[in-house]
């Protein structure tokens, strides 16, 4: 089990420290001058400060730090929090605040997502959104089909257009703008092409509140006058106990795309070949407040679709392979397959991915879910998305098969519901739920 504090603590002073791939739970100090570096990693906290920063000199590369609270902005929790002036940040993503930071420090207005709704299809559909930003910033769309104008906002109230190329009916659209300042922060845009006899071109989807943004900012100088006259308190004879023992569940995933420059959507019936030896694959849906886990299960099948090891049933009991090809994610907030086909052993000849609503007391089942779907990242920041269409009225569900075939692997989307339950299912495989 890695522990990230104790590799930043590990380090000399100005040496570098390099984070492995994953997600790792905090709250993290640098108390000395280094530079830590990732690797497509993820530091997270539910609330309060994800990393705070003592020392001067310190320098954070290619990382993300997400609050994963309901509100990432509230006041009482930072994305990270910096007692230095002279830290420097290159390529540092962040869902949440950040304290201590010359003007980023302020509030944002900007949303987590931007809803599009229905728009006309075949035809180019443009939309405005006005932004509030306390400095510079550049802003960048990751979807080829949209593009965003200005791309460069002026600290205040910037309006931006949204223009989607011409998309075909029935399209769903998902994609990702970036934003860049001192950090990177992201916007999720949706929307769907068909009859929108209510659309009106270029219609003002978003406004940040003034008002609103004020009063954030002068609760958060309040927290901050508190903190500084509780630091003047002294307290002679304290002596500060050490911190607690840093225990963390940390998946050994193997890779998690930091962009995605594009997205398909992709349908049953059809055989998709990635261009990559790395898939991240993870059941999406709008109702996070779902009161049951919906887990994964994937099934490394030889050619008579027989799983003939143990350790190839990969699930929450039984987080990878021994070979490590094949690994699960169960986090709080996520959920995700991470297939790596290079060290693939060479008798698997399929995996295919199931989902279940395990220890169900409550009879729940799939159509209970909005807008149910399977996402499919690649190692080369490609994302596909393959909706779950009705009838989903069971607890079980095969979503995809990848097989190895004509030396390539391809992944066909499935999306069939199993009347039978997880322990039938498990009973195809030649395995045994007891």
């Amino acid at each position: 089990m890695i522990n990230i504090q104790r590799l930043i603590d590990s380090t000399s002073a100005y040496g570098e420290v390099y984070l492995p791939q994953g997600e790792f739970e905090g709250p993290f100090t640098v108390n000395k001058p280094c530079r830590i570096i990732g690797d497509n990693t993820t530091l997270w906290c539910g609330s309060g400060t994800i990393l705070t920063i003592k020392a001067g000199g310190a320098e954070l590369e290619n990382l993300r730090a997400e609050i994963t609270c309901a509100d990432p902005n509230a006041a009482e929790c930072a994305a990270i929090r910096c007692e230095a002036d002279d830290t420097k940040f290159d390529g540092v993503e962040i869902i949440g605040r950040v304290i201590g930071i010359d003007g980023e420090e302020k509030p944002w207005g900007i949303p987590h997502t931007l809803e599009l709704g229905t728009f006309p299809a075949e035809r180019q559909c443009t939309f405005k959104a006005e932004l509030i930003v306390p400095v510079e910033t550049d802003i960048t769309s990751l979807f080829q089909d949209m593009t965003i104008e200005p791309r460069h906002l002026s600290s205040g109230r910037n309006t931006v257009t949204i223009t989607c190329a011409p998309i075909r009916a029935g399209s769903y659209i998902y994609g990702e703008v970036l934003l860049r300042s001192e950090f990177i922060r992201r916007i999720y845009i949706s929307g769907a092409a068909g009859d929108a006899p209510e659309y009106i071109d270029g219609a003002l989807i978003f406004s940040a509140d003034e008002n609103a943004l004020a009063a954030e900012e002068e609760a958060l100088q309040n927290i901050a006058a508190q903190k500084i006259l509780e630091q003047e308190i002294i307290f002679p004879d304290f002596i500060e106990p050490p911190p607690d023992k840093n225990e963390m569940y940390v998946p050994p995933v193997d890779d998690t795309p930091a962009q995605i420059h594009s997205l398909c959507m992709i349908e049953r019936g059809m055989v998709v070949t990635p261009q990559t030896s790395e898939l991240e694959i993870e059941l999406i849906y709008d109702n996070k407040d779902f009161p049951m886990d919906v887990d994964a299960f994937a099934f490394m099948a030889d050619k008579h679709g027989n799983v003939t090891q143990n350790d190839r049933f990969v699930f929450f009991g039984n987080d990878r392979s021994l070979c490590g090809s094949v690994r699960y994610l169960n986090a709080p907030d996520k959920k995700a397959m991470y297939i790596n086909f290079n060290i693939m052993p060479l008798d698997v000849n399929q995996i295919d991915i199931a989902y279940s609503i395990y220890e169900n007391p409550q009879g729940l089942n799939f159509s209970d879910l909005i807008n149910p779907a399977i996402s499919i990242k690649t190692g080369d920041g490609q994302q596909m998305i393959f909706r779950l269409e009705p009838p989903l009225n069971q607890s079980t569900l095969v979503g995809l098969e990848i097989r190895y075939e004509n030396s390539r692997w391809g992944i066909s989307p499935l999306g069939m519901i199993y009347p039978m339950g997880l322990a039938n299912l498990c009973g195809n495989y030649g395995l045994k739920i007891l």
